[in-house]
């Protein structure tokens, strides 16, 4: 999860997941503020099962 703050209150707050189907894993990322979720790209038909990010906060 990564929020961005202006002063001391969130303005977006994203959640980050993968999500396994029959053409392989597809990562996402989720507004936490409006429940929104877009596709962020693919792994070339593989399946993964874990994900760590690098976040710079």
């Amino acid at each position: 999860m990564h929020s961005a703050l202006r002063g001391d209150r969130a303005v977006a707050n994203n959640a980050y997941a993968v999500l396994n189907g029959a053409a392989g894993s597809r990562a996402y990322r989720v507004d936490l503020l409006t429940g929104e979720a877009h596709t962020t790209g693919s792994f070339n038909g593989r399946v993964v099962l874990d994900l760590g990010l690098f976040l710079r906060q």
